[in-house]
């Protein structure tokens, strides 16, 4: 089983039986809705989420791995609030006063819950795309989409833009897949998790990840010639 952000998870379910099609026209389609409809559609899309999931059958790693960066993030975001609220009271309120300010205008605030909360909804949704939608039925979709609308305007028949989409939906899950691939070599030979390991592997993630996009590019022009 892969264990990298929006992995593929192969499996026999009703959901990955649905045309990987229809998948990909709800997927832009619920993304908008998740952030201009009210709040109470992204409640129920969430609890939607939440029985699906379980029918699934997804394993707490799996959704784990695949939310981890929008916990970071929405880590990040409280924590950057917090101690920006603090360091702007403690010029006027004492020490005690301005953490506990701080905590009320960071955690109670309305308008960044709802937000992080819609994007948390958002990557939920990408998430279950993803693995219940392999790569090749997603290239395969857009392929025949395209292929659809070219035939009815009399263009030819080349993939032109649905290899370039294919390649931007694909490109999250191949990234993480590859940091993965680096993390576990670095575990390998004793290396710790820390920032020195981000330092030393993130460099090497550019390199490898641009000679396989130029693989990548090679391939799709030698199929096209």
């Amino acid at each position: 089983m892969n264990n990298f952000v929006f992995s593929y998870s192969n499996k026999n379910t009703f959901f990955h039986k649905i045309n990987p099609t229809v998948k990909l026209f709800l997927l832009p389609v619920l993304s908008f809705l998740t952030f201009f409809l009210p709040l109470e559609f992204c409640l129920s899309l969430f609890f939607v989420q939440l029985i699906l999931v379980m029918i699934l059958r997804f394993s707490a790693k799996e959704i784990l791995t695949d939310l981890a960066p929008i916990i970071f993030y929405i880590f990040l975001v409280y924590f950057a609030n917090f101690w920006g609220i603090f360091f702007v009271l403690i010029k006027e309120l004492t020490f005690c006063e301005s953490m506990i300010q701080s905590c009320k205008n960071t955690f109670w605030d309305k308008n960044t819950f709802i937000s992080l909360f819609r994007i948390f909804v958002l990557v939920q949704t990408s998430s279950i795309f993803f693995k219940t939608t392999s790569s090749e039925k997603i290239k395969a979709s857009v392929e025949s989409i395209e292929l659809f609308i070219r035939k009815i305007f009399g263009a030819k028949d080349e993939c032109l833009f649905s290899d370039c989409v294919s390649l931007f939906i694909t490109f999250i899950p191949r990234t993480f897949e590859l940091w993965n691939q680096l993390v576990l070599s670095w575990k390998v030979r004793g290396g710790k998790i820390g920032l020195r390991m981000i330092f030393v592997l993130f460099p090497i993630l550019i390199s490898i990840g641009l000679k396989k996009a130029r693989e990548t590019t090679n391939a799709i022009l030698n199929r096209r010639s």
